[in-house]
């Protein structure tokens, strides 16, 4: 999930270079030799099997599984890339002007497009909640269809071209697709807006050695000025890396903990 649109080869590839890349500015900058081991887990299973033998120090995960497993295994918040000006996404409701959709309730029996659901983890949570003072559980029974795009910028395409009447993107997505069709300004309008998401970050174990972290996250927010740190930063889909902590997690969290409550009581 953390690795969107790359094959399972080119994946493996990728973590192997980028471990390789973090030795070596290590050792360049600090004259330091360090193992580190890279690994790819296919499923919350593997995940948890590796956690509960405690062969993982960092982990990439969406920030959704994060806080399934955060406090279970004692895991805090380490690094997280800069997307597009900062740390954060939003999602974007979007419809047409001409549409007649003005909020929530006029989505009922509509066609709905999306990106495919593991490339976007909270897309259904932010759907979830908006959707909750329709007392709504399922986005099956509120749509009349549900479109899912191999691409973000393909949902809003078929907003435009009336083969949806609605969609989730990110706004940064919205904004490059405007960008480059002007037209779509006038006839695209965000109904929606999420508040600010990580979508997906570095943890470690809370217990991990302070100087290990440290030298780590010296090393990761530079790497971008390397060309191999920069190629291999740009398949996270990330401008560039920084340290992070709870504070910076607030209102993703808030999203997180109102759909867990809003499940939990629809499930007593």
């Amino acid at each position: 999930m953390m690795m969107q649109d790359v094959s399972p080869t080119d994946a493996k590839a990728a973590i192997y270079v980028w471990v390789e890349t973090l030795k070596k500015n290590i050792l360049q900058k600090y004259n330091l030799e360090s193992e580190l081991f890279p690994y790819i887990y296919y499923s919350q299973t593997e995940t948890e099997n590796a956690l509960n033998r405690k062969e993982v120090d960092f982990i990439g995960l969406s920030t959704l599984e994060y806080y399934y497993l955060k406090d279970k295994y004692d895991l805090v918040p380490a690094i997280a890339g800069i997307v597009d000006e900062n740390i954060y996404s939003q999602y974007i409701l979007i419809t047409r002007f001409d549409s007649n959709i003005n909020n929530i309730s006029d989505l009922r029996g509509k066609i709905f497009a999306q990106a495919k659901d593991q490339f976007n983890p909270l897309i259904n949570v932010w759907l979830y909640n908006l959707l909750k003072n329709q007392k709504i559980t399922d986005k099956a029974n509120y749509f009349s269809k549900i479109k899912f795009e191999e691409k973000e910028a393909n949902a809003a395409y078929s907003v435009y071209f009336k083969k949806a009447d609605c969609a989730i993107i990110q706004k940064m997505v919205y904004n490059t697709v405007c960008a480059l069709n002007p037209q779509f300004n006038n006839s695209l309008r965000i109904l929606e807006t999420s508040p600010n998401l990580v979508l997906g970050l570095t943890a470690l174990k809370k217990n991990t050695d302070r100087e290990v972290v440290d030298l780590i996250n010296k090393v990761v927010e530079t790497i971008h000025l390397t060309t191999e740190g920069e190629n291999i930063i740009k398949l996270f889909k990330a401008k560039k890396l920084v340290g992070i902590t709870e504070t910076d997690l607030v209102s993703t969290k808030k999203l997180i903990d109102s759909y867990n409550m809003i499940r939990k009581s629809q499930n007593k």
